[in-house]
């Protein structure tokens, strides 16, 4: 058990980044300074689950549930774009863009909390940021302005960022190497589904008012903090200790801990290119696959647009419903189970998680065709719930493979990888609507779709088949060094 005196780094070094798994010294016996800080933060991790293994069994799940409310915020005023029109005097597209404007602070705004995580714990930056993004969903309901109502969007983003890469580092710190995919898959269901169930709670609270919506999230968020305050204990193996109480709401660096730079987490976000098991994944999911998951989002308003805001949120019951089946019946474990039947000798291969990009793929490639044909011909609605409900089942099956494959290939760089996801899956989710009105506006909807699906169809071809041959015969950070290892996994 080490002493609360020892000095243990959580964060990556900002100039050098290295992992055990591709280290010269590593291979050679000889063990380098950041390896020696890892083994030490690794044998904190251990002590800490097998103290607190009954404790985390048990609350584990609900802390992977806290991220669900979050994405409710971008979409929830969906149902209500004809009146935000009416209220602002604004253009459809231009309503559209405030869907965009929280994805840009989602992307953006990891790269600022990720480093006060590190100094002040994870507990603290996520009580901090729902806070900030309490406040500012406040103020969107009472915004005046067309500009105010924006910058408040904005502000909703920045506070929610830490739900992006700290709510999964916590989970880094509880769960073991045998349930990452599960993990992973609830974490990124849990957001999936906020992002589905914004614009089905968002319609009918559109019954009081327009503004409703945006109380109802701030409710929400309002709960979030509660329980925030009072159940969420703090989770980073930096701040174990038996010697010293922790307090009730850390405002004070961590002591015994090397700090990060303010700017390490984006200079290591960057930095993330130069890893091919990272980056080639994580690009090519976010912009040639998950973008077009916020096309069909933003424009069912426009595809029904004689439907009452309830009715046009019972409509995304079908991406509910795929994207719940998928974690339930694919995805997470059957990732995990992959991984594990496959193993040779104990020796874990993450490479095995990417099958499941194929099914995903052509899930997803049918359920983006199915949906731009169903309103292009005006066939019946049960065919677009079909349509999304496919789509969907495609989209969550590649987010959970994706975020699982990467950080089981870099345990000890989770913070960093889960950043580098973060800013490109909230870079395409803000780009998507600013094409997606003028596009089907010019080539309509089946063609538009359908061109989507074709995109979808070709990356995959061209990048995952020689991806997966190449990585299955790299040796570089492609496995964790048997199960007893446990590198802050």
């Amino acid at each position: 058990m080490p002493k609360s005196s020892d000095k243990i780094s959580s964060s990556v070094d900002p100039v050098r980044i290295e992992t055990a798994h591709s280290s010269p010294s590593h291979q050679t016996g000889h063990k380098c300074p950041r390896l020696e800080q890892n083994e030490k933060a690794s044998s904190a991790h251990s002590d800490l689950l097998l103290l607190f293994s009954f404790y985390f069994s048990h609350h584990r799940h609900w802390r992977v549930n806290l991220s669900g409310p979050i994405p409710i915020l971008t979409c929830a005023p969906v149902p209500t774009f004809s009146q935000l029109q009416e209220h602002y005097n604004a253009t459809y597209a231009q309503i559209n863009y405030s869907v965009a404007i929280p994805a840009l602070a989602l992307a953006v705004s990891p790269l600022f909390w990720t480093p006060f995580a590190d100094i002040y714990g994870r507990r603290t930056v996520c009580i901090a940021g729902c806070t900030l993004a309490l406040a500012a969903t406040i103020g969107s309901a009472l915004a005046p302005t067309y500009s105010g109502y924006m910058v408040l969007r904005f502000l909703q983003g920045w506070g929610v960022g830490p739900a992006s890469t700290v709510g999964l580092q916590m989970l880094q710190d509880t769960y073991s190497e045998l349930e990452r995919g599960a993990t992973v898959g609830f974490w990124t269901a849990s957001i999936d589904l906020g992002l589905l169930f914004g614009p089905l709670l968002g319609g009918f609270a559109a019954m009081a008012s327009f503004t409703w919506p945006a109380w109802l999230t701030a409710i929400m968020f309002g709960i979030l903090l509660v329980v925030m305050l009072f159940g969420m204990p703090e989770t980073a193996p930096s701040t174990f200790s038996h010697d010293r109480k922790q307090p009730f709401l850390n405002v004070t660096p961590i002591p015994n801990v090397t700090r990060p730079k303010l700017w390490s987490t984006t200079v290591n976000c960057l930095r993330m290119f130069a890893y091919p098991k990272v980056a080639i994944p994580i690009v090519f999911y976010c912009w040639a696959w998950y973008w077009f998951i916020m096309c069909p989002i933003t424009m069912i308003p426009a595809a029904f647009p004689t439907y009452s805001p309830q009715t046009q949120g019972l409509l995304f019951i079908g991406l509910i419903l795929g994207t719940a089946l998928a974690e339930a019946l694919c995805s997470g474990r059957l990732s995990d189970n992959l991984v594990t039947k496959f193993s040779i000798a104990g020796s874990r291969s993450p490479e095995h998680r990417l099958w499941l990009y194929w099914p995903a793929a052509a899930a997803t490639v049918l359920g983006l065709i199915l949906f731009g044909c169903s309103i292009q011909f005006s066939w019946h609605w049960m065919i677009v719930q079909v349509s999304l409900a496919v789509m969907a089942f495609g989209v969550q099956i590649g987010n959970t493979t994706t975020v699982s494959y990467c950080v089981d290939c870099y345990p000890n760089l989770a913070m960093d990888v889960t950043a580098f996801y973060s800013l490109h899956l909230n870079l395409s989710a803000f780009a998507s609507p600013f094409f997606i009105v003028p596009w089907v506006t010019r080539n309509g909807w089946a063609l538009s779709f359908g061109l989507q699906g074709l995109i979808v169809a070709v990356c995959t071809l061209l990048v995952i088949g020689p991806f997966q041959w190449w990585a299955r015969r790299s040796t570089t950070g492609s496995c964790s060094n048997g199960l007893s290892s446990l590198h802050f996994v």
